[in-house]
């Protein structure tokens, strides 16, 4: 099925900088993203500069036509796989991570059943390039009322620099609570009763407050690399798939686990398999997004006798019950794609438990 032009052209809004004066000479290479919605037909892109620190034009459609990009429109073509073409001004050109089979830029892409996001290099020279400015964040649109922020946008910028995180590091990390005294009273006087009575110490753990709940999707390849060669179309299938678990980490040691008041859980694993397809030429792979709750904890000491005591505090990650939140997405691209069981943490998720 292609996701169409027409089809995503739903908001008919595009913004560039303001124009200046022309210089043939100066060409620039821009980080073009589309992304699209494949529920609500919403779409956008965004034209940023090479550093990705500034915003450089803006449509919320399929294409980039007016403004400075009136006489050079930018358009995206794709399947649900993300596969297709973009055109900037008179060539068109193959989405792909390899310049000699695109026709000059390389592009990288991540999709899931829900969204679509390509992110492609493309060299911009002459007039055009000598226009571009940055946007102010007030006149950026919001091209997605319907379906909220496309959440693969924050996928692909993890995986451009997230690092690796290495699986026994994210083991949880607690403490044998010792046991520092005896009910054992045979043969003591009241006073010495009294004083061992006294030396019990019961320690747990506790909620901070609200717990200040965030979503902090671990994010890990279950599938090998799956690199299409001279294969015209490819699958990554069940039998490249490997099933993980996860189980819940802390930053630091705590004395044991707890659910904090959230719909969480200790372990989960990424069950079921789903598949990707690629074209000739392709690197991809399976990721999946398992859906975690980060909350604030402590430590609590309760002496018989005296002050109860309180630890610093902690962030505890625990998967959300019955795989809240968590979905299945192909990666698409040397760039993005790591090895099986490669993970990485996302920290920019929405406020709130599961």
């Amino acid at each position: 099925m292609r996701v169409s032009q027409a089809i995503l052209a739903v908001v008919p809004m595009a913004m560039a900088a303001p124009s200046q004066q022309l210089d043939a000479r100066d060409s620039q290479d821009v980080h073009v993203t589309f992304q699209a919605s494949r529920l609500t037909s919403e779409a956008a892109i965004e034209v940023w500069n090479k550093d990705q620190t500034e915003i450089l034009g803006q449509s919320c459609t399929g294409s980039i036509d007016s403004g400075i990009f009136q006489n050079t429109p930018i358009a995206f073509t794709t399947d649900k796989n993300g596969a297709g073409t973009v055109t900037v001004g008179p060539k068109t050109y193959k989405i792909h991570e390899d310049v000699d089979v695109s026709g000059g830029i390389s592009c990288g892409r991540v999709t899931s059943p829900a969204e679509i996001m390509i992110k492609c290099m493309i060299p911009l020279s002459g007039g055009l390039a000598a226009r571009l400015e940055p946007l102010h964040k007030r006149d950026l649109a919001n091209c997605f009322p319907k379906s909220g922020p496309v959440e693969l946008a924050e996928v692909m910028r993890g995986l451009e620099t997230a690092p690796t995180l290495d699986p026994d590091a994210l083991a949880p990390a607690t403490f044998e609570v010792p046991s520092n005294a005896t009910n054992d009273t045979e043969g003591l006087s009241d006073l010495e009763r009294r004083q061992r009575v006294c030396e019990i110490v019961i320690t747990d753990t506790v909620r901070v407050g609200d717990g200040n709940p965030h979503q902090n999707p671990l994010n890990i390849q279950v599938s090998i690399p799956l690199d299409c060669n001279k294969n015209k179309e490819c699958t990554v299938g069940y039998q490249h798939q490997q099933t993980f678990g996860i189980g819940w980490s802390v930053s630091a040691s705590i004395a044991g686990w707890i659910s904090g008041g959230f719909a969480v859980e200790k372990s989960t694993s990424t069950g079921m398999y789903a598949e990707c397809g690629g074209e000739e030429g392709d690197y991809i792979a399976v990721w999946m997004s398992v859906g975690q709750t980060a909350y604030t904890v402590q430590d609590r000491r309760r002496p018989n006798c005296g002050v109860t005591n309180y630890g610093p505090s902690r962030i505890v990650w625990s998967p959300n019950k019955n795989n809240r939140n968590s979905y299945y997405y192909c990666v698409t691209g040397r760039k993005y794609v790591r090895n099986v069981g490669d993970r990485w943490l996302d920290k920019t998720g929405r406020a709130g438990g599961p």
